[in-house]
């Protein structure tokens, strides 16, 4: 409970932030609603780097089967 506050604090880091989760438990979405804020909350996630490494992208695989089908894209994020 304590990590998942600072990575929502706005004191710690005033700006956007996207939090992604792999298998989150469904003990876990009851005890904090903050996890509703989570880009994701189940699937394997693949961080992409473009060209030159100065933006990458976040894919969503589905992970219920072997077929790795995108659930979900997000980005592009720059580097800094």
């Amino acid at each position: 409970m304590n990590t998942l506050a600072n990575m929502l604090s706005t004191s710690l880091y005033p700006s956007h932030r996207d939090i992604f989760s792999t298998a989150m438990k469904e003990e876990n979405r009851i005890a904090n609603q903050r996890i509703a804020d989570f880009k994701n909350q189940n699937g394997h996630t693949v961080v992409r780097v473009d060209p030159g490494g100065q933006t990458f992208r976040i894919v969503i695989l589905d992970n219920s089967d072997e077929q790795d089908r995108v659930i979900a894209q997000f980005g592009p994020y720059t580097c800094s």
